[in-house]
């Protein structure tokens, strides 16, 4: 199937680390990640070690599909995020590689390749290991 002659193609959205000096690296995730997510670096990892991640990001109208790879770090989504951020979204994804262990209200979850589901509606927290996903962020 084509498009109509003259239709613009997806344009994806791209972000990636891999090109700063190590030690700006993480901020770099930290801030690219701060609308949704306070990331932090694991037990005994410095800036200086550097930290590789990129995504690539498609818009389909509403629908955000992200494929992202990214180094080993925890993650929270707290009540003070949630009062401060309009986003309340469905994150749907898949681990292709690596893990990830998410806790809400005292549940956790592993996800070493099976479907997630997270409401950024409500506060959780987690750490993932150097990992490959595939993320849908559906209104």
């Amino acid at each position: 199937m084509t498009g109509a002659p003259g239709a613009a193609a997806l344009v994806p959205l791209r972000f990636s680390t891999h090109n700063l000096p190590p030690k700006e690296q993480f901020q770099s995730w930290r801030s690219h990640m701060a609308p949704l997510v306070d990331v932090h670096l694991p037990d005994g990892k410095s800036e200086g070690d550097g930290f590789l991640a990129e995504q690539t990001g498609w818009h389909l109208g509403d629908i955000l599909i992200v494929q992202q790879r990214a180094q080993a770090c925890s993650y929270i989504r707290d009540q003070a995020m949630l009062r401060s951020s309009p986003i309340d979204h469905w994150n749907v994804g898949v681990m292709r590689s690596g893990r990830a262990w998410t806790e809400a209200k005292r549940h956790v979850t592993a996800t070493p390749g099976e479907v997630f589901f997270r409401s950024l509606g409500y506060p959780y927290r987690g750490r993932m290991t150097d990992s490959v996903a595939v993320l849908v962020f559906l209104p």
